[in-house]
């Protein structure tokens, strides 16, 4: 099967939204398909495909195609990302732009929109484009990263609710290796890693910090700008680092944070996600093999389970935060039980390549909705697509 997946933001990017649309690409072509990546880009045109394997850490080597420079506004780039799919021969687009969606679904390509936010995150010309999407007829279905946001658009647009996917986000499978054991009682080293917009939590953390013996490590776009004279000592703030180095810097902790708070901005500065989130930031600890910290909200708890896959606390509670430290510091085994179930349920569930099967496995009754019918029933991964990792 040919897949095109069209992505109009400038990839390589911090942006957690190009690393999913490039490890899906890379998993998708790992699972036999034929995958076409459509994308912005700020530089040479020539090279964008290897600029994108060596920034994710790429194993498949899928096509890439630049959008022009011309091709700059969503409606453009929509049109000419369709326009692209159809010279591919695309059998799919797959997007999570909906000018591209409807561009795709205007020239006769069977789509799959993927969302990971309510519609007010759109632009007015982005929520007209997808009201467009979803009522026509080459609209294979949507993906949506939790189920709260699946239940929410299927309370808006009741047509489309049976052909919702939910897909949380995912992470690679490193096979990574325990944590170290420290004793009971030694301080610790507990690391963040990720964007710093409105709602994380770094608040939280320094104040945390401020009444700990542990060691505190925050990485991420602009760190370097938080480090203060007032700041606690013993919190380091460093750049981020290219994705491909992210796996690395989480097995150097001992606990990985991710204190979200009631309201999560994106990189908009405007959109509160915290309703719909799935965060990429907790799979890639889950996969890290490392006791995770982080927030208890309903959204995060369709992933993890207190006590059972990691500690979630409220997350306004700074007490709470420091007591739960200090009993992982006190209580090795607890550190190793939460990690090691985290990391079991990471690997059944939530690699990339599973992630990618999962959605695969849904679509053919979905597609079949879709193709003439004058066509004999076929399915559109025959032959191509393998069995889903036990």
């Amino acid at each position: 099967m040919k897949i095109a997946y069209i992505h109009n933001i400038v990839m390589p990017g911090r942006e957690a939204n190009t690393v999913n649309v490039a490890k899906m690409c890379n998993a998708l072509s790992g699972l036999g398909a034929e995958v076409t990546l459509v994308a912005a880009n700020s530089g040479d045109p020539s090279d964008l495909g290897e600029r994108i394997r060596a920034h994710y850490d790429l194993e498949q080597n899928f096509e890439v195609r630049a959008l022009p420079s011309f091709a700059a506004r969503p409606s453009m780039a929509g049109v000419v990302g369709a326009l692209q799919a159809q010279q591919a021969r695309a059998d799919l687009v797959w997007t999570r732009a909906p000018h591209a969606a409807i561009a795709a679904c205007a020239v006769g390509l069977p789509t799959l929109l993927e969302v990971h936010t309510d519609l007010s995150a759109f632009s007015a010309l982005g929520r007209q484009a997808f009201h467009r999407a979803v009522g026509h007829s080459k609209l294979v279905g949507l993906v949506t990263i939790s189920t709260a946001l699946a239940q929410h658009l299927a309370g808006q647009f009741p047509a489309i609710a049976e052909r919702i996917i939910v897909a949380h986000d995912g992470a690679d499978d490193r096979d990574a290796s325990p944590a170290p054991v420290r004793p009971a009682g030694s301080p610790l080293h507990v690391g963040y890693v990720g964007s710093l917009y409105k709602g994380r939590g770094i608040e939280l953390i320094e104040a945390v910090a401020a009444t700990s013996s542990d060691r505190f490590t925050i990485v991420g776009p602009g760190a370097e700008s938080l480090s203060r004279p007032d700041a606690p000592a013993n919190i380091l703030y460093r750049e981020a680092v290219p994705h491909a180095r992210v796996p690395a810097m989480l097995a150097g902790f001992d606990v990985l944070i991710a204190p979200y708070q009631r309201s999560v901005m994106v990189a908009d500065g405007k959109t509160d996600s915290v309703r719909w989130m799935s965060p990429l930031k907790l799979f890639e600890y889950m996969a890290a093999r490392r006791p995770v910290l982080t927030s208890d909200l309903p959204v995060i708890r369709e992933i993890l389970r207190d006590g059972e896959t990691a500690l979630l606390r409220a997350p306004e509670d700074i007490g709470a935060w420091a007591a739960a430290l200090a009993l992982l510091r006190q209580a090795p085994h607890i550190r190793a039980d939460l990690a090691e179930r985290a990391y079991a349920q990471f690997q059944r569930d939530h690699t990339w390549r599973s992630r990618a099967a999962g959605i695969l496995s849904e679509l053919d009754p979905l597609l079949a909705r879709t193709r003439p019918r004058t066509r004999a029933p076929r399915s559109a991964f025959a032959d191509q697509r393998p069995s889903p990792p036990a």
